[in-house]
C-alpha cells in the first residue's frame, strides 16, 4: 500500500500517481537483500537467489519500474501497411468483378445440302473480352450424345471447369460471317446480335438456318446448312 506524501490517500502498490490528488508516489517499499542486492517484496523470509534471511533487514524504497512506451513510429507504419493491404484487396475485388468470366453454352447443328442433320458440336465460349471485339474463345466439349452431356449441368462450377479442361478454338466473326475454327471448320453465313457492353452478352447466338461451309481434316470442303443455339449463361 502507498501513502500518498501530499493528502495521505492510500494507493495500491501498482500506482503511481495517488488516485486522490494526481500527485505522484514514492516507490514501493520493498526489502533488498544486502548481499546480492535482490529486491523482494515485504514479509519475504529469505532471498530467492542467495537465501540470506531477510527479516531484520532494513526496508528500502524499491527502484521504480517504467513502463515502455509504445513506438509511435512502429505504429504509424503497421497502420499505413494495414490500410495499404485493404486498398489492395479492395482493387483486386474490384478488377476481379469487372474481369469476371462470362460463359455460354452453344451448339452448332450442321445440315447437309438436302437439310440432312448430319452432326451438333457443343462449345462453352467464353465472353470474358470488349463485345466490340470480333473474336471469342471458346472450348470444344464434345459432339452430339457426349457434348450434350457435357453442358447438360451449366451450373458455373460445372462450366468453368469444361472451359479450363477441353481444348480452346477461335470463334471469328465479322463480314457477315461466323467461323468456328475447330475442331472442324465450320463457316456460317451469318451475323451475331449484339447487346450493349453493360451487359457484356456480345455472343449472341441465331438458331435460324443459315448457309455454311465444313472443312474437317483430311475431308473435301462441304457445303450446307448451320444454325447455332444457345444453351445457357453463366457468370463466376
Amino acid at each position: 500500500m502507498k501513502i500518498c506524501p501530499k493528502c495521505n490517500t492510500e494507493n495500491a502498490d501498482a500506482n503511481i500517481f495517488c488516485q486522490n490528488c494526481g500527485a505522484k508516489l514514492p516507490g514501493t517499499l520493498a526489502l533488498v537483500c544486502p548481499k546480492c542486492g535482490k529486491v523482494c517484496a515485504l514479509g519475504t523470509k529469505e532471498c530467492p537467489v542467495c537465501h540470506t534471511r531477510l527479516n531484520e533487514q532494513p526496508r528500502r524504497v524499491a527502484p521504480e519500474i517504467k513502463t515502455k512506451k509504445s513506438n509511435q513510429k512502429l505504429m504509424i507504419i503497421l497502420s499505413v501497411l494495414i490500410v495499404g493491404v485493404f486498398l489492395v484487396a479492395m482493387i483486386y475485388c474490384a478488377q476481379r468483378t469487372q474481369q469476371s468470366n462470362h460463359y455460354i453454352g452453344a451448339r452448332v447443328v450442321c445440315y447437309d445440302q438436302g437439310h440432312h442433320y448430319q452432326s451438333t458440336e457443343y462449345f462453352v465460349v467464353n465472353e470474358h473480352i470488349d463485345p466490340q471485339d470480333d473474336e471469342f474463345r471458346a472450348a470444344y466439349v464434345g459432339s452430339n450424345q457426349t457434348g450434350a452431356a457435357n453442358l447438360k449441368n451449366i451450373e458455373i462450377g460445372h462450366i468453368d471447369k469444361l472451359y479450363r479442361t477441353h481444348r480452346h478454338y477461335l470463334i471469328k466473326t465479322g463480314h457477315g460471317r461466323v467461323v468456328f475454327t475447330g475442331p472442324r471448320k465450320v463457316s456460317i453465313q451469318m451475323r451475331l446480335k449484339r447487346k450493349t457492353i453493360a451487359l457484356n452478352d456480345s455472343f449472341i447466338p441465331d438458331a435460324k438456318l443459315h448457309p455454311a461451309k465444313f472443312t474437317g481434316a483430311g475431308k473435301p470442303r462441304q457445303v450446307g446448312y448451320a444454325k447455332v443455339i444457345s444453351i445457357g449463361t453463366s457468370t463466376d
